[in-house]
């Protein structure tokens, strides 16, 4: 069981990767044992502007491992934009992904997760409806205000 941080660290190492860096293009770290002729099942992001994310979306978009269907967690930077849930709206939407987790701190450093519903006024249990009249926003109730 105490080996358990060093086998998680090289199984994850072993997983194929993409990166987008928006000072250079793409770069594919593929493990040495795995075919990186795979759509993405799961995708992170971290958000340091509705801009810059959406040129991370595209740019992903024109791969071969694109995949919309994908469970996309988007962490944002910066504490300040944890309501800001229009522009990230219409983002996702832009690009047809209809599985979005939205994670943020706020200036106190509690973390929320946050789900949008382009397609109905639903999410399951734990979440539940906020009171953003921009879109179907759920929040996780596990995670305190």
């Amino acid at each position: 069981f105490n080996d358990y941080p060093n086998e998680l660290s090289s199984v994850l190492q072993s997983l194929p990767y993409v990166t987008i860096d928006e000072s250079g293009p793409i770069n594919i770290q593929p493990s040495s044992t795995s075919n990186i002729h795979f759509k993405a099942d799961t995708v992170i992001l971290l958000k340091s502007s509705s801009e810059q994310l959406q040129v991370d979306l595209l740019s992903l978009k024109t791969t071969q491992w694109w995949n919309h269907m994908a469970r996309f967690f988007i962490l944002e930077r910066y504490a300040d934009n944890c309501n800001n849930f229009s522009d990230l709206s219409n983002i996702t939407l832009d690009v047809n992904i209809v599985n979005v987790v939205y994670i943020c701190a706020d200036l106190k450093n509690n973390v929320s997760l946050y789900t949008l519903n382009h397609i109905a006024d639903y999410a399951p249990q734990p979440w539940q409806k906020t009171n953003s009249s921009q879109v179907n926003v759920y929040r996780h109730s596990t995670y305190p205000s």
